[in-house]
C-alpha cells in the first residue's frame, strides 16, 4: 500500500476539519435565529443572495470575489453572526448547483466562510459598544473578514496545487485586496444605512448592483467583439507569414519543409535553454530565416553547380532582402535579428555584416545552429545527408569557431534526450529529409578546392579578445555566455566532413570571391 505523503495527510485533515466545522456551524446557526423579528432581514438578504447567483456581474473563471462577502457583513451587523452562516450556507448551495461545484467544494467553503464569519462577528460585538467611532468599528470588522477569509482561503490553495503557503497568500493579497476590502466596505456602508433608512436603502445598492452589471455586461461585449477581430487579424498574420514560408521551401524541391524544421529546432533550443523569448517570436524567426531567397532568381538559388563571383554575392544579401522585406511589416525585432545574421560567425567572417561574438544575437546564433542542423541531415543538390549524431559531432567541432558553444550543447543535449516519435514529428525519421532527391552532383566535383582553402584557413591564429566575456564566464544581455563555433560552409550552413573542415574558419565573404566561388555557393 502506497504511503501518504505528509502534505496529503496535512490536506485531508484541514478539508476535513474546515467541512465539519462548516455543517456544525450551519446547524447550530439554527438553532440560534428563534427571533422572529430577524427574519424579515435574513429572506430579504437569502433572495438578494439567489438572485446574485444567477446574475453575476461577469461569469468568468478567473472570477474570484463573490458578492456573498458583501451581504455576510451586513448580516453580521445588521442582525448577528448566526444568519450570516445559515445565508451564507444557502449562498455555496446555489452557487454549486449554478456551477456544479463538487460536494467536498462545498464542504470545504463553508468551514472558510463560517469561521471567517464567526471570526468577524466576535470582532463586532467587541467592538459595537466601545467608543470607537463607527466608521473605524466598520473598516476594523472589513479587515478582519478579510485577514481571516485570506488566512483559510490560502491554506486551501496551497494544499490543493501543492505550493507554498506565503506565496499564495501573498498573491492573493497582491490581486484581491483592493476590490475585495471595497465589496466588504459597501457591505459595512449599507448596514449603516440600513440602521438610519431601513429597507430602501438595501434596494438602492440593489438598483447600483444591476447598473452596474448592465455596464460590465456591455463592457464585456464590445471588448469580445474587439478581441474576436484581433485574433481573427492576428491569424491572417499568421498565415501570411506560414504562406511566405511555404513559397521559399516550395521553389527548391531540396529544400521543402526546411523552414518549418528549422522553426521547430529554433523553439525547442529556446525552451531547452530557458530563455525568455516570446514563443511565436522564435518561431517565426526560424520560420522566415530564408525569407529574402524570395529576392534571389531561380537561375541562382536552384543552380546544382559553381556560383559565379558575382552570382554569390547575389546570394550572400538574402538575409538583408528578408529584413527589408520583414521591416514595414511590423515583426519583431528578435524576429528581424534572426533573419539578418543567422549566418554570422562567431569568430568572425560571416555575412551579411561580418559580426562577430556578442555582436551576434543570440537568437541568431541560435537560428544558425538548427539551420546547419537541418542542412547537414537533408539531402541537397550537392551533397547527400549525414546521420543526426554524425551532424551533433560535425556542430561539437565547430564550437568557438562558427557556432555558439553554449547553444550547440544545449542542441546537441536537447536532441539526444528526444525520442524517436519526437524526431519523427519534426521531420528527422529514419532517413534524412529529401532522401528520395539524390545529390545532382558529388560535393567535391562541386566544390573540389574547398577543404584546402579551409586547411590554410586553419592555421590563422586565434584571436582571444573577441572570447573575453567567455573566458571569464561573463554572461550577455541575453542571458547566455558568449562562446561560439564553427562549421564548413554550405548553401544551407553543411559542413562537410574532416577535422579540418569542421574546426577552421572560412574568409570573409566577398574579401575574394573568385578563390572559392563554389565554396561560398555552399554557404547560402
Amino acid at each position: 500500500m502506497k504511503r501518504m505523503s505528509f502534505r496529503g495527510v496535512l490536506r485531508r485533515f484541514y478539508f476535513g476539519l474546515l467541512s465539519i466545522v462548516g455543517f456544525g456551524a450551519v446547524v447550530f446557526s439554527l438553532f440560534k435565529l428563534t427571533d422572529a423579528s430577524q427574519w424579515p432581514e435574513i429572506l430579504i438578504v437569502m433572495f438578494l443572495m439567489v438572485a446574485v447567483a444567477f446574475l453575476p456581474l461577469v461569469r468568468l473563471p478567473e472570477m474570484g470575489i463573490s458578492l456573498g462577502n458583501l451581504f455576510n457583513i451586513f448580516l453580521i451587523i445588521v442582525v448577528s453572526p448566526w444568519a450570516a452562516v445559515w445565508c451564507m450556507f444557502l449562498d455555496i448551495v446555489v452557487q454549486a448547483v449554478v456551477g456544479r461545484i463538487t460536494l467536498l467544494k462545498v464542504a470545504v467553503n463553508t468551514g472558510q466562510v463560517a469561521l471567517t464569519v464567526l471570526g468577524t462577528g466576535y470582532v463586532w460585538e467587541a467592538v459595537r459598544y466601545t467608543a470607537v467611532p463607527l466608521p473605524l468599528q466598520l473598516i476594523v470588522c472589513s479587515l478582519v473578514y478579510f485577514a481571516v477569509n485570506v488566512a483559510l482561503l490560502s491554506g486551501i490553495l496551497s494544499l490543493s496545487s501543492g505550493g507554498r503557503y506565503v506565496p499564495v497568500m501573498r498573491n492573493i493579497v497582491k490581486v484581491f485586496s483592493v476590490p475585495y476590502l471595497a465589496v466588504l466596505m459597501i457591505g459595512a456602508i449599507t448596514a449603516m444605512l440600513y440602521n438610519s433608512y431601513g429597507v430602501s436603502s438595501v434596494l438602492i445598492v440593489v438598483v447600483l448592483y444591476l447598473f452596474i452589471r448592465f455596464m460590465l455586461q456591455k463592457q464585456l461585449k464590445d471588448a469580445a467583439t474587439i478581441q474576436g477581430f484581433a485574433d481573427e487579424m492576428h491569424k491572417r498574420y499568421n498565415a501570411s507569414i506560414a504562406s511566405l514560408a511555404h513559397v521559399i521551401d516550395a521553389r527548391d524541391p531540396y529544400t521543402y519543409g526546411h523552414s518549418r524544421r528549422v522553426a521547430e529546432m529554433t523553439k525547442r533550443i529556446v525552451h531547452h535553454m530557458r530563455l525568455g523569448f516570446d514563443v511565436e517570436d522564435v518561431y517565426f524567426g526560424g520560420l522566415l530565416h530564408d525569407v529574402g531567397k524570395v529576392a534571389i532568381s531561380d537561375d541562382i538559388l536552384l543552380k546544382p553547380g559553381k556560383l559565379e563571383p558575382k552570382e554569390w554575392f547575389k546570394m550572400m544579401q538574402h538575409p538583408v532582402y528578408g529584413e527589408t522585406i520583414l521591416k514595414d511589416s511590423g515583426v519583431s525585432d528578435l524576429i528581424l535579428q534572426a533573419v539578418r545574421s543567422h549566418h554570422e560567425w562567431v569568430r568572425g567572417g560571416g555575412y551579411p555584416d561580418n559580426l562577430r561574438g556578442n555582436q551576434i544575437p543570440l537568437i541568431a546564433r541560435i537560428v544558425g545552429v538548427a539551420d546547419a542542423f537541418d542542412a547537414m541531415v537533408s539531402n541537397r543538390p550537392y551533397k547527400k545527408g549525414v546521420s543526426i549524431e554524425e551532424t551533433i559531432m560535425r556542430l561539437e567541432n565547430g564550437r568557438d569557431l562558427q557556432f555558439d558553444r553554449t547553444v550547440v550543447d544545449a542542441f546537441a543535449s536537447l536532441v539526444r534526450s528526444m525520442s524517436v516519435e519526437e524526431l519523427h514529428e519534426i521531420g528527422y525519421g529514419s532517413k534524412p529529409p529529401n532522401v528520395e532527391k539524390p545529390p545532382i552532383e558529388d560535393l567535391g566535383d562541386v566544390s573540389p578546392n574547398l577543404r584546402e582553402r579551409l586547411e590554410e584557413a586553419a592555421k590563422q591564429p586565434f584571436d582571444p579578445s573577441v572570447y573575453e566575456e567567455a573566458a571569464t564566464g561573463a554572461e550577455n544581455h541575453d542571458g547566455a555566455r558568449d562562446i561560439s563555433g564553427v562549421h564548413e560552409p554550405d548553401r544551407d550552413s553543411q559542413p562537410a566532413s574532416g577535422s579540418a573542415a569542421n574546426s577552421a574558419p572560412r574568409s570573409k565573404p566577398g574579401s575574394d570571391p573568385g578563390s572559392d566561388p563554389d565554396a561560398s555557393h555552399l554557404s547560402q
